[in-house]
């Protein structure tokens, strides 16, 4: 080799080795605060990326630049990057993929970023924090966060937080506890609290409150009285804004002849708006109705919207980890 040739082969290969040793370095400091499981996932990672593993290695350097992005300190990107690791479809991941997602989340939460606080508040209360030794109940810990950090968003006057917490109060739940949360209990609803925040949503004309308004009174639901005009305002309300669940609510009332004349066609017009916009319960009254009215009976539009509750309920699974 000539002496430029050196230079050259000197400099590719120094390169190369500052390339491969970032990760390693700064996976050191970067990662010191992660969840325990988070972080001998990375440790292992290390292994088969130092071994020559090219899709570890991959993996390594995007968590590095992932990292490093979440370190600046913005809550936005925080946040983006819980959404990241929340969508992730990798099944054998998906523990560390829901724990990273918390973590920013919770990153994002303490800078009084709303939307974490109410995404976080949700994942904490719904008990959609996935874990490998997940129970049927939800850890009394995980209920305690949930409404903490649900009444940190619905007090900056978020809808959504609102009516988060409305959902909360409204059901019990079965609640463990103890150091191997082998203990439960049930933890009732609270109907004056659930009230008190859902006309706070209400009070912004927040759809999916109006919705569910909607459902209280069409089925008499504790504490208020079955209404079926009552219902049909608030479904009307929630649907001009275009929620598919209100859109639903007038398909139901149409079928069932509910506050307005039975009208076979109009309830699978308001189902079928209902469905383009992925409401489960809309795609499956269509199923029924395909293959069950003596008037509207067509086998190949059962089979479609049966491919559709399939996708769509599917879809929903793997948005929790639970798919």
């Amino acid at each position: 080799m000539t002496i430029r040739q050196n230079i050259v082969f000197f400099c590719f290969t120094l390169a190369v080795g500052v390339l491969i040793f970032i990760p390693v370095t700064l996976a050191k400091d970067l990662f010191d605060d992660f969840p325990p499981n988070v972080r001998y996932y990375i440790q292992t990672l290390q292994k088969k990326a130092d071994a020559g593993d090219v899709p570890s290695q991959e993996k390594l350097e995007n968590l590095v630049k992932d990292t490093a992005k979440g370190r600046s300190g913005s809550a936005e990107v925080q946040f983006s990057l819980s959404q990241f690791y929340k969508n992730q479809p990798d099944q054998q991941e998906r523990y560390v993929s829901s724990e990273l997602s918390i973590y920013w989340l919770s990153k994002a939460a303490e800078q009084e970023y709303v939307k974490a606080q109410y995404e976080l508040g949700s994942s904490y209360a719904a008990d959609y924090i996935i874990m490998p030794n997940d129970a049927s109940c939800i850890p009394a810990t995980n209920i305690k966060q949930g409404e903490r950090w649900l009444l940190k968003a619905a007090r900056q006057g978020y809808a959504p937080a609102q009516y988060g917490l409305f959902n909360f109060y409204q059901s019990g739940k079965n609640v463990c506890y103890g150091s191997n949360n082998d203990q439960t209990y049930f933890k009732k609803a609270n109907f004056i609290k659930a009230q008190e925040w859902l006309n706070k949503a209400l009070e912004q004309q927040y759809a999916p409150a109006q919705a569910s308004l909607g459902r209280q009174y069409l089925y008499g639901i504790h504490p208020y009285p079955k209404d079926f005009q009552k219902a049909i305002d608030y479904f009307i309300q929630a649907a001009n804004q275009g929620d598919a669940a209100g859109i639903a609510g007038l398909g139901y009332c149409a079928e069932h002849g509910l506050g307005m004349p039975k009208d076979v066609r109009k309830a699978i017009q308001y189902y079928t708006k209902a469905a383009d916009l992925h409401d489960v319960q809309a795609i499956n009254a269509l199923v029924d109705l395909y293959r069950d009215d003596v008037v509207y009976k067509n086998p190949e539009k059962e089979n479609e919207f049966k491919i559709k509750a399939g996708i769509e309920n599917c879809t929903r699974m793997i948005a929790i980890g639970c798919c």
